[in-house]
């Protein structure tokens, strides 16, 4: 039972923010042309601070430590491995580019942020977080550069190398994890009003990507989609984990560990999924149907995963 509550109050406070969404563009509050603005501005904005602030506060000196490379690395490996796979598969079933490529980040992206870190912190308290963290690091950037590199693929497929190479470093997401990467490996130190700032900022990202999603989120669609919202929901919730987790534990990583794989492949899509599709004109709807089902289902999978891996002692 505190498994399922653990999993309820992570997603529960989600759903409900989704729902005022909704809720707010059917009372007319909201419309398609201020969410697209919204959204616009929750991509070049205020997922970009959060993503930089979360790097930003990291211990550099963890961050770079070489006895954490093999547990940094694995899961970025895990993340490149379910993406050539996912493409093998999706890409032979999905002639769409626009589904095919979101279907593919949906995959491996994971909410982390949001979900992994009170799962690692319910699991081994403040202890894990540190090491919870420190997987941001590796993952966040991971998940974005191949998000990036994935969806501008896809919006043209006759993209030339320069034109994809000069999309992806003016990508919002890439220089805000970069830049805070470069912070980081230099000890540089920004000035405590402007990390205030940028801090206030980031905590608007959220709450706001997941009203653009509520409102922007069309129900009759979902019947129209409803294979692949099966397909997503397996593949993320259970395949990624599952795969990434028995590989874990045969190459004998500490539980601790094994909770940090856990906290960022079993947590559903992420929302910044759908807020990247829309801006770069992939498949927006079927995105945003697989974050809200994801976050939905994950309720039950978290629950089984965390029972499941404490009663063979994994974690």
């Amino acid at each position: 039972m505190e498994n399922f509550m653990l999993a309820m109050n992570v997603v529960l406070p989600i759903l409900i923010i989704l729902s005022i969404g909704y809720i707010l563009k059917y009372f007319k509050m909201l419309d398609n042309s201020s969410l697209n603005q919204m959204n616009s501005l929750v991509f070049r904005v205020f997922m970009s601070s959060l993503l930089f602030i979360n790097i930003y506060r990291l211990e550099a000196e963890t961050v770079f430590q070489t006895k954490n490379l093999r547990f940094i690395l694995f899961p970025v490996l895990g993340v490149l491995f379910m993406i050539l796979l996912s493409y093998l598969c999706y890409s032979k079933m999905i002639k769409d580019s626009k589904k095919c490529s979101v279907m593919i980040q949906a995959a491996y992206r994971g909410n982390f942020v949001l979900f992994g870190i009170p799962i690692a912190s319910s699991l081994y308290g403040e202890q894990a977080l540190g090491i919870t963290s420190l997987l941001l690091a590796a993952v966040i950037p991971t998940f974005n550069i191949t998000a990036i590199l994935l969806l501008e693929f896809y919006r043209d497929k006759k993209i030339k190398f320069s034109k994809l190479l000069i999309s992806t470093l003016k990508n919002p997401l890439l220089l805000a994890s970069t830049s805070a990467v470069l912070c980081l490996f230099f000890h540089l130190q920004l000035p405590v009003i402007l990390e205030g700032t940028i801090s206030s900022l980031a905590k608007v990202a959220t709450p706001l990507a997941f009203i653009v999603l509520g409102g922007s989120l069309e129900l009759g669609s979902v019947k129209k989609h409803w294979k692949y919202l099966i397909s997503a929901n397996v593949v993320k919730l259970v395949v990624f984990p599952l795969l990434i987790l028995i590989t874990a534990h045969f190459l004998q990583f500490s539980p601790m560990e094994m909770t940090a794989f856990l906290s960022a492949t079993a947590c559903p899509a992420a929302v910044a999924s759908f807020t990247m599709a829309k801006e770069m004109e992939a498949d927006g709807d079927l995105a945003g149907e697989i974050v809200v089902t994801t976050s939905a289902c994950s309720i039950i999978t978290i629950f089984f995963w965390v029972f499941l891996l404490k009663s063979v002692a994994w974690i």
